[in-house]
């Protein structure tokens, strides 16, 4: 039998859960909301957000005339958008921002397009490695700059930025098609170059230039090998696509590919021949889409503890219908999009994100909070850059 205390003990429990469920109660649920960033022009688009809600992209002039002028690139944060300015009027781009809120681009000289770093209201132009054509893609927290650039023979490199000093970091032995998908905390670089063989690969670079190669063919008489690398983690692990030539009925066979340590390894599809890995955090969680068996359609996946799951559509699609993952962050978060609709999945369930009043969005990436950028229609038909996030 319980003593008098313990019983007193109780019914106060008991009165302190009933207190905080009528609390809960009369609480707003929790929500979410898709803000129009807005424009200083005509339409605009998001391409990075750091873990502070900082956001890059560029929006669309607008002339006196009414039409479209030169991009500018934007710099979103506190509910403002402001135009970053530009190297010497022209095109300008912002492609990433780290979490120093550094930012990098290209911006039009004379012409041409040469990388930039923005930092506190100052563009500094990078240079080139000896032509008229350079393209910041990437920035680490340290500062380093990763991206391309033309020598003065016309091939194209990829470059390392620090300290003052563009750095010519190779290509895979081709003139052209080398790109540059990110650097990491270490200063590591991967992206893909044309090889020698004149295909597509992907490389790592870690002070000497990787080529790290294929899946091989799927067929030995249908072949074709290549590679492209889409994303890389802290860790130096790399994921990207795997060209696999031919299945012998016409088809072309795409893996998804993950690649550490020297070694590169078939995440394998959902079924039939294509599987594309878009990002990978730095758990080793990756993302991308794949074809699935049961419809042929593509959907977009989580690929974990050695498993590709489907993640299926968002609410309210078509069975045939079809999704994919562009962005995964450390907990294991994904944004991407689903029949025309923005969508950010979490254990299991895949929210709509819906639009900012036109007929489609899309995501294009998000940071360790939650927070989802993209485009969306709005209701006059020009797109603008957006910010979700839970409420």
């Amino acid at each position: 039998m319980r003593s008098w205390t313990s019983r007193r003990l109780g019914f106060r429990s008991t009165e302190a859960l009933l207190l905080v469920l009528l609390l809960l109660a009369l609480m707003p649920a929790a929500s979410a909301s898709m803000i129009d960033l807005g424009t200083l022009g005509l339409h605009s688009h998001a391409l990075a957000i750091n873990d502070a809600g900082q956001v890059v992209g560029f929006f669309e002039t607008r002339l006196p005339t009414g039409e479209a002028g030169p991009y500018h690139a934007f710099l979103w944060e506190q509910g403002m958008m402001m135009d970053i300015g530009s190297l010497s009027g022209g095109n300008t781009i912002a492609y990433a921002i780290n979490h120093r809120g550094q930012i990098v681009g290209s911006s039009y000289v004379g012409g041409a397009s040469h990388a930039f770093l923005w930092e506190r209201g100052v563009m500094i132009d990078l240079g080139t490695l000896g032509s008229d054509f350079s393209l910041a893609q990437a920035i680490n927290d340290k500062g380093q700059v990763a991206g391309i650039s033309d020598r003065s023979s016309g091939a194209r490199a990829a470059f390392l930025w620090e300290n003052g000093v563009m750095r010519d970091i190779g290509n895979l032995g081709g003139t052209w098609l080398t790109n540059v998908v990110g650097i990491n905390a270490k200063g590591q670089v991967a992206g893909s170059s044309l090889s020698n063989s004149g295909a597509i690969h992907a490389f790592f670079w870690d002070g000497v230039m990787m080529d790290i190669g294929t899946l091989g063919c799927f067929l030995p008489a249908a072949c074709g090998p290549g590679s492209e690398a889409h994303a890389l983690n802290d860790i130096g692990q790399v994921v990207g696509q795997a060209n696999m030539g031919g299945d012998g009925t016409g088809s072309s066979v795409f893996h998804a590919f993950l690649w550490e340590n020297g070694t590169m390894r078939n995440l394998g599809t959902l079924g039939g021949n294509y599987a594309n890995a878009r990002a990978i955090n730095n758990r080793g969680q990756v993302t991308g889409e794949s074809t699935v068996a049961s419809t042929g359609s593509i959907h977009a996946y989580l690929w974990e503890n050695e498993e590709m799951s489907d993640l299926g559509l968002r609410p309210g699609a078509p069975s045939g219908g079809g999704s994919a993952g562009y962005a995964i962050n450390d907990q294991g978060q994904i944004a991407g999009a689903s029949e025309g609709h923005a969508i950010f999945w979490e254990r299991g369930v895949m929210t709509d994100l819906g639009t900012l009043g036109g007929t489609d969005s899309n995501a294009i990436a998000l940071n360790n909070r939650g927070q989802v950028i993209g485009d969306s229609k709005i209701s006059t038909g020009e797109t603008h850059a957006f910010l979700w996030e839970k409420r």
